[in-house]
C-alpha cells in the first residue's frame, strides 16, 4: 500500500501510521495502552476557572450546548470533571492535540484552538508522554493497516453510536472477521463508574470509545485499572466507516478543518434554534411550563436550589428574614463560598429570573409553590431544632391567598412532614386554601453543590397526593434525574439513612487505617482494592481525620436520638460516631510520637471542614487547632483561604484568652515565611493550592521539618525529597 503523507507533521509527533503501529504492538504483547484526544470540549473543560473565567467558558457555543443538550455528555461548570480530565491526559500513553491551525468553531473568539490547549497544559503542568494530531485518532479508520491490525480481534465499543459502528464495520469490512463482543452506551460523565464496572467482565482485545470528553477519562482508566488497550477515536470515526470503502488518499488537515466546521456549524445552529436556554428545553410531555416558586431560607441549600430553579426557567423568589443577607444577594454577593454559584447568581439577577426579599406577604402570595430550606440545627440532646420551621408555617398561614404546594427541602426528623400537613390544616381553612406538603430532601455535597443540583443522583418525592408529586416532578423537568416516589416517612428516612451509611463508611475506613498503621499496610491501596468491588465502590473510602460539616454529624445524632426515643439500639451507628469522635485524638498520638507539642510552634493548613467551601461546622481543622491549644503549643499559625482573622474560626467551645493569644491567622502575603521556626506542619483540609505551597522553602525555614498529612493529600516521596519527615494516615512505611 502507498505511504501516507501528513502535511506539516511536527517534529517528534506521531503520524497516523505510528499510532497504528503502537496499537498493533500493544495487541501483540497484550500490554495496556491508552490513546486519547484533546479537542474543543476537552479544552473548555480544562479552561473553566483555571484558564478562563467560568462566565467566558459558558458563553462559548460549546458551553451553551453543554447546558442545554447532552452534547458531549457533560454539563459545565464541573471542577471535578476538569481535575479528573487533567489527570487522565497526563497519564495517557498517546495524546492527540489540535493541529497548529485548527480553529474549532465551538471555542469562539479563540484564534486557534491550539493556543488554548497550550495554555491549559501549562496551567495544569501537563506533559504528555507521546503526542499526535487530533485528526489521527479519528482518521485511523481510513487506513488499510488499521483494519489489518484488527483482523480476527475481539472488539468492545463504548458509545451511544456503538451499534451503528458495529453495523457499518460488519457491512463494509466483514472480510477482516472482526468480532464485536460488547457495546455499551454512555450519555454523561456521571455514568463513567458504571461503564467501568460493566467492562470488568468483558473479554476483548481492544476498546474503542466515542463519548465526547468522557472518552479521555474512560480510555485512560480502562488502560490503567483493567490493563486494556483503549482508544478514544471520536464520533466522526464512527460515521467515516459508513462511507464507500475505497483506496485511501492522504488526508489533508486543512480539508478536515473546513469539512468539520461546515458539518458542526449546521449541527450547532439546529441545536441552538431548538434549545437556546434551559428555560425553553422540551420534555416528553412538550415544552416545560415555567412556574413561580418561593424558596424560604437563603442559606446554602436554599440559595443553591433557588438559583438552579431560576436557571431552569422558573420565576423564583428568595425569601429570608435576614435583611443583610437579602441585600447582599440582591447585590450579587453570596453569603457563603461555593464554586460556580457566584456567576450563576449574577446571571439570574441580570436575566430577571430571581429576586430576594424580606416581604413575607409577597413571597407567600406571589407563588403557588413554596419550598422550605431553613436550618434544623441539633440540640445538645442530638434532636433537630425545628423552631425555624415552625416560624415558616406560621408565616405561610398568615399570608396564604390561594392553593399552595409546600415542599420541604430542609432535613427534618422522620414524621415531620406529616406533622406539617396536620399543623397547616389546623391553621388554614383547606376548603378555601388547599395545601399539600411534599417531602423533597436534598443530597448536595458542599463544594460540589451546583454540579449535584444540575446532575442529581436521584430525586426523592414523598407525599400522599399524586398530583402534588407530579407538580414537583415538573419543577425539575429538564434535569437528568430519576424519581423515587414514596410516602413522607420513607422520604425522610432515605435522607437520614443515606448520610448515616456514608458516615459509617468513613468511620469504617478510618478504623481499618488504625489497624493498617500497626501492620504496615497502605490504607490507600487497601481502599483502592476494596473500591474495585462494585458492591462497595470507592466513594467515601478515604482515610483521614473523620467526617465533619453540617450534614453527617447532625444527621447521625438525629438518627441516634430517634432510636433512643423508640428503644432501638443502633450499635453500628453508635460505634461509627465513637470512631469519628476519637479520630483527632488518634492522629494527635501519631503526631506526638514524632514531636512533643507542648511549647512548640505549629502551622495548621486548613480550617474549613473540606475544600471549596467556607463551612467550619464540626471541622476536623478546628478540632486540631483546639487540640494543639489544649496541649499547650507555644504558637498555632493558621492558614485557610476562607479565614482572615481568628474571630472567624468557629470554635466548638469558647477558647480561653491565653489560648486565643497563641493563634495567629496568616494572610496570603505571609505564606512565604509561614513555616519559619515551626516544629510541625499539619494539613487538615485538602485545598488544591496547598499542593503548590512553597514546601522546599518551608523545609529550610522550619526549626524541625515535620509534616503531618491528615488527608493523605501530599505525595510522600516528593515531601521527603524536599527535606520533610512525612507522616500521613496509614500509608505504609511513609517516613
Amino acid at each position: 500500500m502507498e505511504e501516507h503523507v501528513e502535511e506539516h507533521l511536527e517534529e517528534g509527533w506521531l503520524s497516523t501510521l505510528d499510532v497504528i503501529e503502537r496499537i498493533g504492538q500493544a495487541l501483540k504483547k497484550r500490554k495496556p495502552l491508552s490513546v486519547v484526544r484533546v479537542g474543543d470540549g476537552e479544552n473548555l473543560c480544562l479552561a473553566q476557572y483555571k484558564v478562563w473565567p467560568i462566565r467566558k467558558v459558558l458563553a462559548t457555543r460549546w458551553g451553551k450546548l453543554s447546558r442545554t443538550t447532552n452534547w458531549k455528555g457533560v454539563r459545565l461548570p464541573n471542577k471535578k470533571l476538569r481535575d479528573e480530565l487533567a489527570i487522565s491526559i497526563q497519564k495517557a500513553d498517546i495524546v492527540g492535540i489540535p493541529y497548529r491551525e485548527d480553529k474549532e468553531i465551538l471555542a469562539e473568539k479563540q484564534k486557534h484552538l491550539r493556543t488554548l490547549t497550550e495554555a491549559c497544559f501549562q496551567k495544569f503542568k501537563i506533559k504528555p508522554k507521546a503526542v499526535c494530531h487530533t485528526f489521527v485518532n479519528r482518521h485511523m479508520v481510513e487506513y488499510q493497516e488499521f483494519w489489518e491490525m484488527l483482523e480476527g480481534k475481539k472488539v468492545a465499543v463504548i458509545s451511544r453510536w456503538g451499534d451503528a459502528f458495529k453495523k457499518y464495520v460488519n457491512k463494509k469490512y466483514n472480510d477482516f472477521n472482526i468480532h464485536f463482543v460488547k457495546s455499551i452506551r454512555i450519555d454523561s460523565y456521571r455514568q463513567i463508574p458504571q461503564v467501568i464496572r460493566k467492562m470488568r467482565d468483558v473479554e476483548c482485545d481492544i476498546v474503542f470509545i466515542s463519548a465526547g470528553v468522557n472518552a479521555v477519562i474512560l480510555a485512560q482508566r480502562l488502560a490503567e485499572e483493567q490493563g486494556r488497550i483503549a482508544v478514544d477515536f471520536g464520533k466522526s470515526a464512527v460515521f467515516m466507516v459508513k462511507g464507500v470503502r475505497s483506496k485511501v488518499k492522504p488526508w489533508k488537515p486543512r480539508h478536515r478543518i473546513r469539512l468539520a466546521q461546515d458539518e458542526r456549524s449546521a449541527a450547532v445552529s439546529s441545536a441552538e434554534k431548538e434549545l437556546q436556554v434551559l428555560g425553553t428545553e422540551t420534555t416528553e410531555g412538550g415544552e416545560r411550563k415555567a412556574v413561580k416558586v418561593t424558596v424560604i431560607g437563603s442559606g446554602y441549600v436554599g440559595t443553591t436550589t433557588a438559583l438552579v430553579l431560576a436557571k431552569l426557567g422558573h420565576q423564583v423568589i428568595g425569601y429570608d428574614v435576614d435583611q443583610t443577607k437579602v441585600d447582599r444577594l440582591t447585590a450579587g454577593i453570596l453569603p457563603f463560598r461555593e464554586p460556580g454559584l457566584d456567576d450563576l447568581l449574577s446571571e439570574q439577577l441580570r436575566d430577571g429570573r430571581i429576586r430576594f426579599t424580606t416581604d413575607a406577604a409577597s413571597a407567600i402570595g406571589d407563588s403557588n409553590l413554596l419550598m422550605i430550606a431553613v436550618g434544623t440545627p441539633s440540640t445538645k440532646e442530638g434532636q433537630a431544632d425545628l423552631r425555624y420551621l415552625k416560624q415558616v408555617l406560621d408565616t405561610i398561614a398568615a399570608h396564604i391567598n390561594g392553593p399552595k404546594i409546600v415542599i420541604t427541602k430542609s432535613t427534618v426528623p422522620i414524621g415531620t412532614n406529616r406533622w406539617m400537613q396536620e399543623e397547616l390544616a389546623a391553621k388554614i381553612d383547606f376548603t378555601k386554601y388547599p395545601v399539600q406538603v411534599v417531602s423533597n430532601p436534598e443530597f448536595l455535597r458542599e463544594g460540589s453543590a451546583l454540579e449535584d443540583s444540575l446532575h442529581p443522583s436521584r430525586t426523592v418525592i414523598g407525599c400522599d397526593h399524586a398530583a402534588a408529586a407530579e407538580e414537583v416532578k415538573q419543577l425539575y423537568a429538564g434535569l437528568p434525574t430519576s424519581y423515587f416516589l414514596c410516602n413522607y416517612e420513607t422520604a425522610e428516612m432515605i435522607k437520614y439513612a443515606s448520610n448515616g451509611f456514608l458516615a459509617a463508611k468513613i468511620s469504617y475506613i478510618n478504623e481499618m487505617a488504625r489497624l493498617a498503621d500497626k501492620i504496615g499496610a497502605n490504607i490507600e491501596e487497601v481502599a483502592a482494592g476494596m473500591g474495585m468491588d462494585p458492591r462497595i465502590s470507592p466513594h467515601h473510602l478515604r482515610a483521614g481525620l473523620g467526617y465533619g460539616g453540617s450534614c453527617f454529624p447532625k444527621d447521625v445524632d438525629e438518627l441516634l436520638y430517634l432510636a433512643r426515643k423508640r428503644n432501638v439500639k443502633l450499635r453500628l451507628l453508635e460505634d461509627a460516631k465513637l470512631v469519628n469522635d476519637s479520630q483527632i485524638h488518634w492522629f494527635a498520638e501519631k503526631i506526638e510520637s514524632v514531636v512533643e507539642l507542648e511549647g512548640k510552634r505549629v502551622l495548621v493548613l486548613g480550617v474549613s471542614f473540606k475544600e471549596d467551601t467556607d463551612d467550619q461546622r464540626e471541622s476536623p481543622g478546628v478540632k486540631v487547632i483546639e487540640m494543639l491549644l489544649e496541649k499547650e503549643a507555644a504558637e498555632v499559625r493558621v492558614f485557610d483561604p476562607t479565614v482572615h482573622a481568628a474571630e472567624q474560626i468557629r470554635w466548638s467551645q469558647t477558647p480561653k484568652l491565653k489560648h486565643m493569644l497563641k493563634v495567629k491567622v496568616l494572610g496570603e502575603q505571609e505564606l512565604a515565611d509561614a513555616a519559619a521556626g515551626v516544629h510541625a506542619v499539619i494539613l487538615t483540609t485538602p485545598w488544591r493550592d496547598f499542593a503548590n505551597a512553597p514546601w522546599a522553602d518551608w523545609a529550610r525555614q522550619a526549626a524541625e521539618a515535620n509534616v503531618f498529612d491528615g488527608r493523605n493529600f501530599l505525595d510522600p516521596h516528593t515531601m521527603k525529597r524536599l527535606g520533610w519527615r512525612y507522616t500521613g494516615v496509614s500509608r505504609g512505611g511513609e517516613r
